[in-house]
């Protein structure tokens, strides 16, 4: 088996997106397998999983004995080099799939000379009802080797968020450089609108949704109201942040013992 030693999950705040790529001690074929067969699927992801015939636009499920069945559907494949799933993140029909409340994982493999690359990439999560509490669950299983792996729970449950609205808040450009301008210095909206290309009303809304969530606050100085960053919450999101990709970490680690174990077959 392969004692290198791999990078943790790379997350994507500004795309709500979580990534890593592992090197698998194993060829193509075999890591192939472990990500497109549902007896090995059910190992690494859902506890039960139905998923035929291996085709793009095939729908299955992804099961699990305490919350149901969660449909599934295959985007994109290219064998033995990359598939896409959509799974639902609510356990009803087929028909979710197309609500928009999805996320997205890709798999691509590159033969090396250490084995396989195996990269995987989850994606949708601003779509969801809670991005920051999905994202967190979503993110940890796929940062730790094997060994580390199986003295820690195998899975974690979603739970709600308060920083739902902030994720929310955080999904506009401009937004993100009010912040940047103002953990410079405090500055009132009239001064944010000299150097952002957007008027002072358009700053002005800006500032409230911000204010609403909790990322700023109004500081009155003379007749002049200035807003200031506030820390405690930024400090919050990147802890979370940092957090996010606990799940994802594990199942590769999973998906790295069994193509691993195949191949020693």
């Amino acid at each position: 088996m392969s004692t290198k030693i791999n990078e943790l999950s790379v997350v994507n705040a500004d795309e709500f997106t979580v990534s890593r790529t592992i090197t698998i001690a194993a060829p193509i074929e075999k890591v192939w397998a472990a990500v497109t067969e549902a007896e090995h699927i059910a190992r690494w992801f859902p506890e039960h999983a139905t998923l035929a015939p291996l085709a793009v636009g095939t729908t299955g499920v992804f099961g699990w004995a305490d919350h149901g069945d969660f449909p599934v559907r295959i985007e994109e494949l290219d064998p033995p080099r990359m598939i896409t799933y959509r799974w639902a993140n609510s356990n009803a029909t087929a028909s979710t799939l197309e609500s928009g409340e999805t996320t997205v994982f890709r798999f691509t493999l590159e033969t090396v000379d250490a084995g396989t690359q195996l990269t995987v990439v989850e994606s949708g999560f601003d779509a969801l009802r809670d991005p920051a509490a999905s994202m967190e669950s979503n993110r940890g299983g796929w940062d730790f080797e094997p060994e580390r792996a199986g003295r820690l729970p195998r899975r974690f449950r979603v739970t709600p968020s308060t920083l739902v609205p902030v994720f929310a808040a955080l999904g506009d450009d401009t937004r993100w450089s009010i912040l940047a301008a103002l953990g410079g210095a405090d500055a009132s909206a009239s001064a944010l609108a000299e150097v952002l290309p957007v008027s002072r009303q358009a700053i002005a809304k800006h500032l409230t949704v911000l204010q609403d969530v909790g990322l700023v606050e109004p500081v009155r100085v003379g007749r002049e109201v200035q807003y200031r960053v506030l820390g405690s919450q930024l400090t919050e999101i990147a802890r979370r942040l940092d957090l996010i990709g606990v799940q994802w970490d594990r199942r590769l680690a999973t998906i790295k013992q069994i193509a691993e174990g195949l191949e020693s077959e």
